[in-house]
């Protein structure tokens, strides 16, 4: 129930996604990995890092920072964080839909697991949020259904945006940061995930999904 930061998990959810439904990339893309200097400067996991121009995919599976920020900053007059509002997140602050460092999880109050399974669940639903619960149905000896959960579908990205991200983020298993926890999987599946850490690993995340 604490609320955390998301870390890197959230690049998808208000970065990628929204950069792709407003067509402003593609998968194979390029996009500028060097350092920004507007008062706001990022810096990669490895702090020293700068590729220069690389490939939203790559971007993505590598987790890079400043490739996510600038992005986020290029789109930020269309508030992207209005993103999180459709994906079920709560406590959202004004400036959560200014910040630059939103794109990188920095929210004034964080989100919840439950909030952020939630979100990533819409991705995995071709771009339609249905909000998480527990019981199905409810029926009585009889047989008679005395309780049954009524879902009210948000289509929060399109479809095809949906499409594109699972398919970006299978990478981070395969050639990502995510690579050490394919490795541990005893099964083979069509696994998309993002990871995630915030600082001095305080939080470390992980989310994934079976598309199918």
């Amino acid at each position: 129930q604490a609320r955390r930061s998301n870390g890197s998990t959230m690049k998808p959810l208000i970065v990628y996604g929204p950069a792709i439904e407003y067509g402003i990339i593609g998968a194979g893309s390029p996009v500028v990995d060097v350092k920004i200097e507007n008062g706001y400067s990022p810096n990669n996991f490895n702090a020293d890092e700068e590729r220069g121009l690389v490939s939203a995919r790559d971007a993505l599976e590598d987790s890079l920072n400043i490739p996510a920020a600038r992005l986020y900053i290029e789109m930020l007059n269309r508030r992207p964080a209005e993103y999180l509002l459709q994906l079920g997140v709560e406590e959202l602050h004004p400036e959560d839909f200014e910040t630059q460092s939103t794109s990188i999880g920095s929210l004034k109050k964080g989100v919840t697991v439950e909030e952020n399974t939630n979100a990533y669940q819409a991705i995995a639903n071709n771009g339609q949020f249905i909000d998480g619960y527990m019981i199905e149905k409810i029926v009585d000896l009889d047989g008679n259904v005395i309780y049954e959960h009524k879902i009210e579908p948000v289509q929060v990205y399109s479809p095809e945006t949906a499409y594109i991200l699972t398919d970006m983020m299978r990478g981070v298993l395969t050639e990502g940061t995510g690579v050490s926890a394919k490795n541990t999987l005893k099964f083979n599946a069509d696994f998309a995930a993002k990871t995630g850490t915030t600082q001095s690993y305080g939080d470390v995340w992980f989310m994934g999904y079976n598309p199918n």
